[in-house]
């Protein structure tokens, strides 16, 4: 997954990816989960913002600490049936 972050302010980031292409044994694509974490924490209190398949693949993520790292991850999800 091809991912940009571009610094807005010192407290909101945008962050782009590229489409990932699911094999043909797997369900289509629901959307994407953009995980959002401090360094020194557990990734169990990660903040997930939602992006669903059919809006742009870009989110802007706001209230964070300026001078604290973070981890980002873009997960894509399908929905099961």
């Amino acid at each position: 997954l091809f991912l940009q972050v571009y610094g807005i302010n010192p407290s909101t980031i945008r962050v782009t990816w590229r489409y990932v292409a699911p094999s043909v044994h797997e369900e289509p694509l629901t959307g994407y989960k953009v995980r959002v974490w401090e360094t020194d924490k557990d990734v169990s209190q990660a903040n997930d913002t939602e992006v669903l398949i059919g809006h742009r693949l870009e989110t802007t993520i706001t209230n964070l600490t300026p001078g604290k790292t973070y981890y980002l991850r873009v997960l894509a999800y399908s929905q099961v049936h």
